[in-house]
């Protein structure tokens, strides 16, 4: 800026500069907020495993505890990155993020 510029200028020519560095941190922190909340809808892969486990009508052979608690591990970190795409495309419900979330480990349980 010249020598004499006035405030509101000088303000102006703050903002702008200091503007990617405001929407960076703005992105960075929905990214931080997407992949909590997606944390916490992940709990939810345990409970959908418990429940496969105990359904007699069920053709898949969870396992013992151990075997499940493993597989839940590994499904959860195979989703996780897909469900922070989903909340960062739209918001969901509690109701829709398990369901999601079920689709999910339902299409990617060993047959």
């Amino acid at each position: 800026m010249p020598v004499g510029s006035s405030r509101p200028q000088m303000e102006r020519v703050c903002d702008e500069v200091l503007a990617p560095f405001k929407a960076a941190q703005e992105a960075s922190r929905i990214q931080a907020q997407a992949a909590s909340q997606a944390d916490s809808y992940l709990r939810h892969v345990d409970y959908h495993l418990g429940r496969i486990a105990v359904d007699q009508h069920s053709a898949l052979n969870l396992g013992n505890f151990s075997y499940r608690n493993r597989l839940g591990q590994e499904l959860k970190d195979e989703i996780r990155p897909i469900l922070i795409e989903a909340i960062l495309e739209e918001l969901l419900s509690l109701d829709e993020a398990y369901t999601f979330v079920e689709s999910l480990v339902d299409h990617r349980l060993p047959r």
